[in-house]
């Protein structure tokens, strides 16, 4: 690589500063440089890097909850009044949530139980 993940995603950061017709011009730009260094493959890491910075520098905590079936959204979001909670609605997890909040993840799906039974055995 020829920067750090890290100083990728800061700089994906400033772009936020720009006017919205410079920010798409400089997006198109980053990702040329991306792929002329060689480092697009890492394209995955660099956002994930990148949520992670701007979660810490906000306020508000984000969590997504991934499920398929019926959920009580309001009981979720009581639970957790201090966070901005995104609800997808994921047909892989065959039923089931997993609860993502930053770097942790709580997998109760019947994709990841079926997972865990799969490592079991081999």
């Amino acid at each position: 690589m020829k920067y750090p993940v890290s100083e990728y995603a800061k700089y994906l950061l400033s772009l936020r500063k720009l006017p919205r017709d410079e920010q798409k011009e400089s997006l198109n730009k980053f990702v040329k440089t991306l792929q002329k260094n060689g480092d697009i493959k890492e394209w995955q890491r660099i956002a994930d890097v990148y949520e992670s910075i701007d979660e810490k520098q906000s306020k508000t905590k984000k969590a997504t909850i991934r499920y398929l079936g019926e959920i009580s959204k309001a009981a979720i979001q009581s639970a957790l009044p201090n966070y901005e909670i995104e609800f997808v609605e994921d047909r892989k997890t065959l039923g089931g949530i997993t609860i993502r909040v930053g770097d942790l993840r709580i997998d109760n799906t019947i994709t990841g139980r079926l997972a865990e039974v799969k490592r079991a055995l081999m």
